[in-house]
């Protein structure tokens, strides 16, 4: 009886080592994971170069499951040419393609959320299909700073909640500047209406030299210019301004620009090491002022902060 029950052990055994993962498996230099509600699977790491093709549907063992998103971080640092995904796929989550060499990707018609950074600082990126009518969720600010190459985003007109203005990409209802692509210019004039700017929309883009902000602006989001090394403002921030995030115009050393007497919040390294600047006028205004946000001005002569503040 215990010879018999030892072999039956060792079979179970046996069949645990060969059976597939149920939860993540390898198929064509591509890595899958199983979602935890088991609605499908998503792809969590790509391994393959030159043009690769995400399928709808995959099999591991005698299941098939279905592909319904691209992973965090999935095709980072990937040498991928381009990508072309199905139609099942609805979600790209955070960094999905982070930090990629891919040329062109192909996005199907059913992403309805896209993560945050999905696309940032892909410097190769030069075409992304339009983004589909059912996407409703962009995570975060910017998805696509970063991109270079990148001269358009385009959007589909049946889409309800973004659009595309002349390849800037815009909320539906055309008040919130959410993405601008790198190699469409380095001038920019924001149009009147536009009363939010989005985080990380112009974040590292050294290249960028002036931007011409509308009279209805009244927030920038944090990182919103961070690092434009070449920005030189030649209007100031205007009136009605109230908000500025965190590093939203640090180091843009040459960025000489006055606060608005309207703001309210200045956030955290706001204008850190902003070499140019060479007077500071905190108005009455003001509410709260983070910590460093004037740190390092080399060229300041002088300091005024107003009575109340």
């Amino acid at each position: 009886m215990k010879k018999l029950l030892l072999s039956f052990s060792c079979v179970v055994a046996m069949f645990a080592l060969s059976a597939p993962n149920a939860d993540a498996f390898i198929l064509d230099g591509i890595s899958y994971e199983l979602l935890e509600d088991g609605s499908g699977v998503y792809v969590s790491k790509c391994a393959q170069t030159g043009d690769i093709t995400v399928p709808a549907t995959v099999k591991n063992g005698a299941v098939t499951y279905k592909v319904v998103a691209v992973g965090k971080n999935a095709f980072q640092y990937s040498e991928a040419t381009s990508v072309t995904l199905p139609s099942t796929v609805t979600e790209l989550m955070d960094g999905a393609f982070n930090a990629s060499d891919i040329i062109s990707i192909n996005l199907g018609t059913g992403i309805e959320k896209i993560g945050e950074n999905a696309f940032g600082f892909s410097r190769e990126i030069e075409q992304i299909s339009e983004l589909p009518a059912c996407l409703k969720e962009i995570k975060g600010g910017s998805p696509f700073n970063g991109n270079f190459k990148l001269k358009e985003i385009k959007v589909s007109p049946d889409n309800k909640w973004f659009k595309s203005v002349d390849g800037v990409l815009y909320n539906k209802k055309g008040n919130k500047l959410i993405s601008y692509p790198y190699g469409r210019s380095t001038e920019y004039v924001i149009p009147e209406g536009v009363d939010s700017i989005s985080s990380d929309v112009f974040n590292t883009f050294q290249e960028m030299t002036k931007i011409t902000f509308p009279s209805t602006l009244k927030v920038v989001g944090k990182s919103a210019f961070t690092y434009c090394t070449a920005m030189v403002n030649t209007n100031d921030l205007p009136e009605g301004l109230i908000y500025v995030g965190s590093n939203a115009f640090s180091n843009c050393r040459l960025l000489n620009v006055n606060i608005p007497s309207t703001m309210e919040t200045i956030s955290m390294t706001a204008f850190n090491n902003n070499w140019s600047m060479k007077a500071i006028h905190i108005p009455s205004g003001v509410k709260e002022i983070g910590q460093q946000s004037f740190n390092d001005a080399r060229k300041c002569e002088s300091i005024i902060i107003d009575e109340g503040v």
